[in-house]
């Protein structure tokens, strides 16, 4: 089930640990209470640690957008009715295209502790191409299995 929200009114302030800080996370998708659900991952693989350096480098990436752009966060959010659409405007896509851009430096520490079985190269994944297999691989987690796309010798996150 696909939930409506305004992120604007969640941007920054929904958190997790990672190392010794909370950091923000994204919030709104078909997992209910994220910072729960990354607990409870850390809970059941506490004993794998590639499994628990692929989720700190994926609150990682999700941090440093969410930090990139705190302005965010003040927007006023309009009053919505159910089914409302709203494309972001232009400085917020350029925004976060230049954190996405930052990120290969930015977390390379983070980058270094995986396992890197994350990462896919560009034009290696066959995503599922009927609209029923694309959908239900959106709801079950598996339309974009990676963290990172690797491009020549860049990494982008696509978490």
């Amino acid at each position: 089930m696909l939930e409506d929200f305004v992120p604007e009114t969640d941007w920054g302030q929904v958190q997790v640990r990672l190392g010794d800080e909370f950091v923000p996370m994204f919030y709104g998708s078909c997992i209910e209470r994220t910072p729960d659900f990354v607990e409870a991952f850390r809970i059941t693989r506490a004993s794998n640690q590639p499994a628990l350096a692929d989720m700190d480098l994926a609150i990682a990436v999700q941090s440093h957008v969410l930090r990139s752009m705190p302005e965010v966060a003040q927007h006023p959010v309009a009053d919505v009715n159910c089914g409302h659409i709203e494309v972001p405007p232009e400085e917020f896509w350029s925004r976060c295209c230049k954190a996405l851009l930052s990120a290969d430096m930015e977390l390379a520490d983070w980058r270094a502790r995986t396992s890197g079985r994350l990462d896919v190269k560009l034009g290696s994944f066959k995503a599922p191409l009927g609209r029923d297999a694309f959908g239900d691989a959106c709801l079950q987690g598996q339309a974009l299995p990676f963290i990172g796309l690797m491009f020549r010798d860049h990494w982008l996150p696509s978490a």
